[in-house]
């Protein structure tokens, strides 16, 4: 007995492939999780992120593999008891042992610029 035929099937599928896409990531960090964060260097200023606009390292931006562009994250530095919310804009980071690429300014608002990588609490705000 068929319970869906094709087009029902291929429908369904596509309803889930979108849910994963677009809010499986936000609800996987519905809690905050600790990773690791790099900042962009120099080189992408003015560069097409994955969102269509050019980069600027003055802006409070980061790159995630699958967070939807638009979504607000807060990012928390025990080390430097510093915290800061970016917006994510792109995707990446390229290295996958980190979670995120942050930007200048945001290195500079974490006190993390120097060393160029940290160890953060990732909460997820908003969309």
């Amino acid at each position: 007995m068929r319970i869906l035929g094709k087009t029902s099937r291929v429908l369904a599928l596509l309803v889930v492939l979108i849910f994963k896409l677009f809010f499986l990531p936000v609800t996987l960090l519905a809690k905050p999780v600790t990773g690791l964060v790099s900042w962009y260097g120099q080189k992408f200023a003015g560069k097409k992120m994955a969102n269509g606009e050019k980069f600027d390292p003055s802006k409070l931006t980061a790159a995630h593999r699958s967070l939807p562009f638009g979504t607000q994250v807060r990012l928390i530095c025990r080390k430097t008891q510093r915290e800061v919310i970016v917006t994510i804009t792109d995707r990446g980071p390229v290295q996958k042992t980190r979670t995120l690429d942050i930007s200048r300014a945001a290195a500079d608002a974490l006190g993390i610029r120097e060393r160029g990588i940290a160890r953060v609490e990732i909460e997820p705000l908003k969309r």
